[in-house]
């Protein structure tokens, strides 16, 4: 093999761009004493210095070497290199590492292109004892997975298919007893495939290379390791040192963390260092995170008192100027957030939904005995507080949900209070804008990138979403992540939505398997107790697992979760590339509806046929909702156009029997509202009104009327001449054939 380097051939090396090597101990104090003691290596030397690294092959038969630019790893072919119960026979370079936590990144720059072959990170303890971290392979994917062992027994952790056709960054991050694994494409969007407790006594970190079942050949690659506490510049090639972190902000978002963000304006940065001081004056380095960084939590163990930060950039030709320095104070009691903002406003864009949904969290929530909130200083109502392993995803989460008749037109205020179990209160005040509109429906599109907030354009209904990289993008992964687009009163139409999968989360039994995809005819969660759980719709078309995250196909599900169709054909969507998402809703008679969904890659021609079609009976109204169903996914720009259903009857003659004016008005209104129709032959006709749980309140005409124009009126009362209440109301007008569906805002 030339000048290829043998596990027997144990030689020093240099770092080429200081003037000494780094020993563990050393490198520490290079980099704000990072206490795990593990060493960066770009691997631009021919040589690897063995006070650093360790090659260990149990087998015998295979080698290394570096080539000046990366290390390689070579398997031979029919050489059993397995990771299983027979003990750890893979090939691998080893350092020491202290019981301390750490977080690593390594670039795996070559293909996996053959049946059974990984590469990946490995956590020892001793040879019984590690966590295996890997990419590896199969005949037609690529996974990311991890795996404990305890005294040689194994236990798999995670198994997610990736995409294969990407050379892939891995990074391993341990706090405590957790273990995240996570991975990206580009270095910048990092996606998690582990989150893990696991118990261990670190003493050795590394990279290795293993095979299984026919044990092919296999040559693993990395181009660099590094500890993010103390990285270096691989390939050396920056020219200047980086420029100084602009919008340095810091909030205390708990009573023991605040969290820094700052402008990543650099493209040259290796990390960025963070200082932190009690006196504003004298500055201690707390931590060192990687480039594109634009976010570090401080935890900190004593409450109390102000605290100045500061943020530099740096890189091998050394350090930027620090950031404007920024002070503040840790919080003494938790800490309540509105996820949307302190200012979310409702109703402007139509009603999506029987209630609105204001979402937040309460830090530090065991400490909290209870939460509640009031509207407008109206009596205080109780909030659960999660984690419910279903709506309520993480500790602290709530979900408020507010009767659109509770709220008045413009501004009110909506506080949250809580009470802690040392008789703490706390209590934070948010507006919720209240403008009610029925605006009509011929389509609707939006472009995220132009989006600033994204309760401009569609109501979040559970979940934490962001928009990132011109997408809609999950940003906690949980049960039923829903966003909805629209009206109630919608009812024919058509849209089309790129979604890219980046991973599924199987995780709890609650709400079955994982999946992502479009939820039409939606009119809002029902039931007692909120966050309610009751979830009524017309269809369900998406891209589901089973409950442990295997065999992933198109479905169609009706109004109380029954399977309609599925796609049995073995087609799997690829991680990471977006397809186009494609469902058309359309009312056929008798009280049907047609649903007709196709999938297809983005940079693809439409196919002319549809995946998967059915006709059921269930609601005839509703919203759009974009759903991620423990799924980490993104939604590009949406795009909604009406088709309506026949709208015009013929009679035997072939004239118009029927013609609609489409619209009540005024609406709003304050005491009587009506609709012009003309009939160009007698017909029974009839309007009905619903309240927004679905129970019928009056219906103001049911009688056979001759042929001309003729006004329908509704004056605002119930069936028993009751006055109704200020609030949002569904009508259905109904004239021979013909339906005419919508929505009537009284206010009072």
């Amino acid at each position: 093999m030339n000048d290829m380097i043998r596990k027997t051939a144990l030689l020093y090396f240099a770092l080429p761009f200081l003037t000494t090597v780094l020993l563990p101990s050393e490198a520490c104090c290079q980099i704000g004493a990072d206490p795990s003691g593990i060493c960066s290596d770009d691997f631009s030397s021919l040589e690897l210095d063995p006070r650093i690294w360790k090659f260990i092959d149990p087998v015998g038969d295979a080698a290394y070497e570096l080539t000046g630019s990366h290390l390689r790893i070579f398997l031979p072919q029919g050489s059993d290199h397995d990771i299983w119960r027979a003990g750890n026979r893979s090939a691998r370079l080893m350092q020491p590492a202290n019981d301390a936590d750490f977080q690593v990144e390594a670039h795996f720059d070559v293909q996996l292109g053959v049946q059974y072959a990984a590469q990946g990170i490995l956590v020892e303890c001793d040879d019984d004892n590690f966590i295996r971290f890997e990419f590896n392979s199969t005949l037609t994917d690529v996974r990311i997975y991890s795996a404990t062992f305890v005294n040689g027994e194994p236990r798999t952790r995670a198994l997610l298919a990736i995409d294969p056709n990407n050379l892939i960054y891995m990074r391993v991050a341990r706090s405590g007893d957790e273990w995240i694994q996570s991975y990206s494409y580009d270095k910048r969007e990092w996606h998690i495939g582990a989150v893990f407790v696991h118990p261990i006594e670190v003493t050795a970190i590394g990279l290795y290379a293993a095979n299984g079942g026919a044990f092919p050949t296999l040559t693993a690659s990395v181009d660099y390791f590094f500890n993010l506490a103390m990285p270096i510049h691989p390939e050396d090639n920056v020219t200047a040192t980086p420029q100084k972190p602009a919008y340095l902000a810091a909030d205390a978002v708990s009573m023991s963390e605040i969290r820094l963000c700052w402008s990543d304006d650099n493209d040259e940065e290796d990390n960025y260092l963070i200082e932190r001081s009690s006196d504003g004056i004298s500055f201690v380095r707390i931590a060192s995170v990687g480039a594109n960084s634009t976010e570090y939590i401080d935890k900190i163990e004593i409450s109390g008192g102000e605290h100045t930060y500061r943020v530099a950039a740096s890189n091998v030709l050394g350090e930027s100027e620090y950031s404007d320095p920024v002070k503040q104070t840790i919080a003494g009691t938790p800490v309540i957030t509105f996820f949307y903002g302190d200012a979310q406003k409702f109703g402007h864009l139509g009603m999506s939904q029987r209630h609105i949904n204001i979402l937040g969290n309460i830090s530090d929530a065991d400490t909290v005995s209870h939460l509640t909130y009031s509207l407008n200083s109206a009596v205080e109502e109780s909030l659960r507080i999660g984690p419910d392993r279903m709506r309520l995803s993480c500790a602290g989460d709530f979900n408020i949900e507010l009767e659109p008749q509770q709220l008045r037109l413009g501004q009110n205020e909506l506080t949250v209070r809580a009470m802690t179990k040392d008789k703490a209160a706390v209590s934070k005040t948010m507006d919720v804008m209240w403008h009610p509109t029925q605006a009509g429906f011929s389509g609707r599109s939006i472009r995220w990138e132009a989006v600033t907030c994204i309760q401009d354009v569609a109501q979040v209904i559970d979940g934490r979403w962001k928009i990132s990289n011109g997408m809609l993008r999950t940003a906690a992964v949980g049960f039923d992540r829903l966003v909805a687009i629209g009206d109630t009163a919608w009812s024919d139409y058509e849209i089309t939505v790129p979604i890219t999968l980046y991973n599924f989360f199987p995780g709890s039994a609650e709400g079955g398997g994982p999946g992502v995809g479009i939820l039409a005819r939606w009119t809002g969660h029902t039931g007692d107790d909120a966050p309610r759980l009751g979830h009524p719709y017309g269809i369900l078309a998406w891209y589901r697992a089973r409950s442990n995250g295997n065999d992933p196909r198109l479905c169609l599900y009706q109004n109380g979760d029954h399977l309609a169709a599925e796609d049995l054909s073995g087609r799997k969507l690829n991680l990471h590339r977006p397809y186009l998402f494609k469902l058309c809703v359309q009312t056929i008679e008798n009280d049907k509806t047609r649903y007709s969904f196709k999938v297809w890659p983005q940079q693809e021609a439409e196919p002319k046929e549809w995946d998967l079609t059915t006709t059921v009976s269930g609601p005839m109204r509703g919203a759009l909702v974009l759903l991620s169903h423990k799924a980490d996914a993104g939604f590009g720009d949406v795009s909604i156009t009406s088709i309506g259903h026949a709208s015009v009857h013929r009679a035997a003659d072939g004239l118009d029997a029927v013609c609609l004016s489409p619209c009540f008005y005024p609406n709003p209104f304050n005491s009587v509202t009506g609709i012009k129709i003309s009939l160009r032959e007698s017909q029974p006709v009839r309007l009905q009104i619903y309240n927004l749980l679905g129970e019928l309140l009056v219906v103001p005409l049911d009688a056979d009327m001759a042929a001309g124009d003729h006004y329908i009126s509704w004056n605002g009362r119930d069936n028993s001449d009751r006055i109704s209440p200020s609030g949002v109301y569904l009508y259905n007008l109904q004239a021979g054939h013909e339906k005419h569906r919508g929505r009537l805002m009284l206010v009072r």
